[in-house]
């Protein structure tokens, strides 16, 4: 990832949808981050120059 000020913006495409109250989670270099996200749009910010590994999880609104 390249970004001066550390932002990067990601879109996640899903099929299903997320139902109301369910949301996704970012998981950088094998931790996940503390924000929810309930839109498929995330911005990850303070992300530090180089390479980097993200996934996205799915979680239901029960957990």
């Amino acid at each position: 990832m390249r970004s001066s000020p550390g932002t990067v913006s990601v879109f996640v495409a899903l099929a299903p949808v997320l139902r109301k109250g369910d949301y996704l989670k970012a998981i950088l270099d094998g931790k996940a981050l503390e924000k929810k996200y309930y839109s498929t749009v995330i911005q990850l910010e303070t992300i530090d120059r180089g390479m980097h590994q993200l996934a996205v999880a799915v979680y239901d609104k029960r957990v």
